[in-house]
This record gives C-alpha cells, sequence and structure tokens, in this order.
C-alpha cells in the first residue's frame, strides 16, 4: 500500500481540503491539506482526539479567528491555558 493515500476532497463557497493517511511514520496518522493555500498538517490519534474533545463553541471560534486573521495560533494556546485553568467548566 502507498504511504500516502487520499481518501476524500471536501470543498464549500470557501476552501477545499484533501484528507487521506499518511502511513509513513511508525503509526497511520491523518494528513489534511488546503487546495487554497497549500498548507497541510498530519495529525496522529492523540491531536485528533484533542480536537474531538473541543465543543462546537470553540470550534466556533477558531474557525472564525482563522477566517478573519488566517491564523488561529493564539486562540488555540489561550483555549488550551483556559482548559487547564482552576474553575474552568472542563473540570
Amino acid at each position: 500500500m502507498a504511504d500516502n493515500e487520499e481518501l476524500i476532497r471536501l470543498v464549500n463557497e470557501y476552501t477545499a481540503v484533501r484528507v487521506g493517511v499518511d502511513r509513513s511514520g511508525a503509526s497511520p496518522r491523518l494528513r489534511i491539506s488546503s487546495d487554497r493555500t497549500g498548507d497541510q498538517v498530519v495529525l496522529d490519534a492523540t491531536a485528533l482526539e484533542a480536537i474531538a474533545s473541543l465543543d462546537h463553541e470553540r470550534i466556533g471560534l477558531l474557525v472564525g479567528v482563522f477566517s478573519e486573521t488566517g491564523d488561529a495560533g493564539d486562540l488555540v494556546e489561550r483555549l488550551a491555558e483556559d482548559r487547564r485553568a482552576p474553575g474552568s467548566p472542563d473540570e
């Protein structure tokens, strides 16, 4: 089997992404790439589990900030800090 296989291409009115499996490492990882920007990320099961733990509100914040700025890195860090803070709603 190839080291990289494309599973699906998702398209909406704003962008298109390709989702595939990267098998070149010790374990399979999900590969997501943007047709528009060429950006790419490879996520292992741990990273995907962390994303799955986010609620719709947090995902919406990430998408909104990214749509406005093209970078959601600062918001990701802030959300992680909020989640670890004593008395946070996730405790």
